[in-house]
């Protein structure tokens, strides 16, 4: 019981600065630094620190968390529009090379684009630089080319900080 008391009393006798009183009672005590009662106001403070800091940071993370999610989703929609031209002009090649070609064929390359996954077709933009149009460009034997946009919006807490057009171009041989 004597030892808890004397630490009790070596306790106090630092907390409030009481370093005679504690000499006077046997104990001894060393003086603090210079600074040290600075330090230990400011010490006493940190407790909402890591909160504080928290409430700082998080909005810019979550910035930057959506803002990679959006651009996986640019991203995503460009490679599918990259893949439904290249499916829509090896269609158009291949039914270019038939000794008679399917007449609708550009009908058919544009529906095998516009069924691209996770893309509104209605916002898909088909070009056939031959002629304009495919109708009337078709040459047996040259390869055809297929060009296509789709907007991109990147939205991020309802602030648009960039809109763009995801293009894709495709070339394919004639189909011997």
């Amino acid at each position: 019981m004597k030892m808890i008391n004397d630490l009790q009393a070596q306790a106090i006798a630092r907390s409030r600065g009481l370093s005679r009183a504690a000499e006077s009672l046997g104990m001894r005590v060393e003086p603090r630094p210079a600074g040290g009662r600075f330090r230990a106001l400011l010490r006493r403070g940190e407790r909402g620190q890591a909160i504080l800091e928290m409430a700082f940071l998080m909005p810019l993370l979550l910035v930057i968390v959506m803002g990679v999610c959006y651009f996986g989703i640019a991203m995503n929609n460009y490679l599918s529009l990259q893949s439904a031209v290249t499916a829509g002009a090896v269609n158009l090649a291949e039914n270019q090379s038939l000794a008679t070609p399917v007449p609708n064929a550009c009908t058919v390359a544009t529906t095998v684009i516009q069924g691209a996954s996770n893309l509104k077709p209605s916002q898909i933009t088909i070009t056939y630089p031959t002629s304009g149009s495919c109708a009337g460009g078709l040459v047996a034997g040259t390869p055809v080319t297929v060009n296509a946009t789709y907007p991109c919006v990147l939205p991020i807490y309802g602030m648009n900080f960039t809109s763009c057009t995801l293009g894709a171009t495709s070339t394919q041989p004639a189909a011997q």
